[in-house]
């Protein structure tokens, strides 16, 4: 009967065993599986010496192991050369060395984006269900494999020492946080053993808005609200970050022209996809919220959807073309569609046109002393209606969206005085006293002299001097003798009246009236200036 025994060696030693038998014995080497897993160099022997006693053959070989640890057994056959014919009188043992922890290597077949690095023994995993890593083992004595929560391992079927395991996460949510360590034990002696260390990556994928150079877009989570109102006049770019690619499902969106600008690729670890979002040309049939579903890489990773908003639009301002505003006041001026300007008197019935649009509902808000009211054709007359309750030198309406107060459109009034006055601008000889509305002229200083005054108030107001005659002890300068008051180019107007000694019979007082463009009200409506001879 064949004999087999098993000797477990120390490594770079040298033993000497004898064999007895009927004749002189020969030893045949050969690693103890047939798989080549490594070589039986380890394990030698030299030629043996014989001696014979009383008919029997003593056979010494001296064995020698040299870096012995890990590897395969080796057989060594002995065969008594008596009957070498005869394999059922052979004898094998079989020689081991001394434990070593399971050799590990990179085996093929992991999930998308998984990495074994043997040399720094790490790996890394995308943290999903289903995700997998694949190590080969080698161990002489075999191999049990400890993973942590959430982790199995599953071993393939053996190669000769060599076993290849999957370590597969099989419930992320049983996962613990930070590094995971997956052990690979000899099997005889649990403390003879090789780690892994893994690290776990988000496999998800996420959004970030890119240039937006007319800032048309605001981003919330994953939706991207749309000026569409800015974005008329250029582009906006986003990136969708995915760790191993993705599929973009429809970019037909009714009211927004998305492109694909720059398609998934990694470089240098930036892995993403970046889309350009213009307004599309001619009248959308709707402005729903637009989604674009990103399929995960990643099998059976979330995807990631994108929502497009289209944001309340600001309301948009424009030249009247309906309703007559009171000729007095300025013409109202735009900087941009939602900005106007004007320069508007403060006195009752004090009135302009103009005309606010919005793709959605807007309305203007409520100013004490204005009133707004709606005419046709989304033309608006907004009117003093009481000018005391105006205070300020300006005055700011907004108009804005029903659905979001913040998208507004803006008109400011600047506030013009609507009255009147005067002042005396060149006296040459000191002859005149203003007090109140009248001048009082000391005659005899005056003494054939002249004086100038300055009247200032509404454009366009009118000057009458029927209280001046031929007889009047006091003239007009015929080259300053206005009779309205012109724009200076501030929206107000100007007259400069040249009055001198007539030397008439009469020392009746002299009145010159102004009517006052701004006639809505009779506060404004004459100033009387009475120019007394003292």
């Amino acid at each position: 009967m064949t004999s087999t025994t098993e000797f477990k060696v120390v490594d770079n030693k040298s033993f000497k065993a004898t064999v007895t038998a009927t004749g002189k014995v020969r030893a045949e080497k050969a690693p103890a599986t047939k798989a080549d897993v490594a070589a039986d160099a380890w394990f030698t022997f030299d030629d043996p010496t014989y001696e014979e006693k009383d008919g029997i053959w003593y056979t010494t070989f001296v064995f020698t192991s040299t870096d012995a640890t890990g590897k395969q057994p080796v057989n060594v056959t002995f065969i008594n050369e008596a009957a070498s014919y005869d394999p059922d009188l052979w004898t094998t043992q079989t020689f081991y060395g001394p434990l070593a922890a399971p050799t590990l290597k990179d085996a093929t077949g992991h999930s998308t984006g998984n990495t074994v690095d043997i040399a720094t023994s790490t790996a890394t995993m995308y943290k999903i269900d289903n995700s997998l890593i694949k190590i080969e083992t080698m161990c002489i004595e075999g191999v049990t494999v400890e993973v942590p929560a959430g982790f199995s391992a599953e071993a393939g079927e053996p190669d000769g020492y060599t076993t290849t395991y999957t370590i597969k996460i099989d419930n992320v949510n049983n996962l613990a946080e930070g590094e995971q360590k997956i052990v690979f034990k000899n099997k005889e002696d649990g403390n003879v053993k090789s780690e892994l260390t893994v690290t776990l990556t988000e496999p998800g994928m996420t959004m970030a808005k890119g240039t937006d150079t007319n800032s048309a877009a605001d981003v919330t989570g994953n939706t991207i609200k749309v000026d569409l109102d800015v974005l008329s006049t250029g582009n906006f770019t986003f990136k969708v970050n995915a760790p191993q690619g993705l599929t973009a499902g429809s970019l037909d969106c009714p009211w927004l022209a998305i492109t694909e600008s720059h398609a998934w690729a990694d470089t240098d670890g930036d892995r993403y996809a970046e889309y350009t979002v213009a307004a599309k040309g001619g009248t959308p049939s709707n402005f729903n919220d637009f989604d674009i579903i990103f399929t995960n890489a990643l099998a059976g990773a979330d995807d990631l959807t994108v929502t497009l908003n289209k944001a309340a639009s600001k309301p948009k301002l424009e030249a009247a073309t309906v309703g007559t505003a009171s000729d007095f006041n300025g013409t109202v001026s735009f900087s941009d569609a939602n900005t106007a300007t004007v320069d508007m008197y403060k006195a009752n019935d004090s009135k302009i046109y103009i005309k606010m649009t919005c793709d959605e509902v807007a309305a203007f808000e409520t100013v004490s002393g204005l009133t707004v009211t709606p005419q046709s054709d989304d033309h608006y007359e907004i009117k003093v209606s009481n000018a005391t309750q105006l205070s300020g030198a300006t005055t700011a309406i907004a108009a804005k969206n029903n659905s979001d107060a913040t998208r507004t459109a803006t008109l400011t009034i600047t506030w013009l005085d609507p009255t009147l006055d005067f002042s005396v601008t060149k006296d040459a000889n000191s002859a005149t006293t203003k007090a109140g509305d009248a001048i009082n002229v000391a005659y005899t200083t005056l003494d054939g002299g002249s004086f100038e005054v300055t009247v200032t108030g509404p454009i366009g107001s009118t000057i009458s001097y029927d209280a001046i005659s031929a007889t009047s002890w006091l003239g007009v300068n015929p080259s300053k003798k206005p009779v309205v008051l012109a724009d200076v180019g501030d929206g107000t107007g100007e007259a400069v009246i040249g009055l001198r000694d007539d030397a008439g019979a009469t020392n009746d007082a002299v009145v010159i009236t102004i009517t006052n463009k701004v006639d809505t009200d009779n506060t404004y409506r004459t100033k009387l200036i009475t120019i007394n001879n003292n």
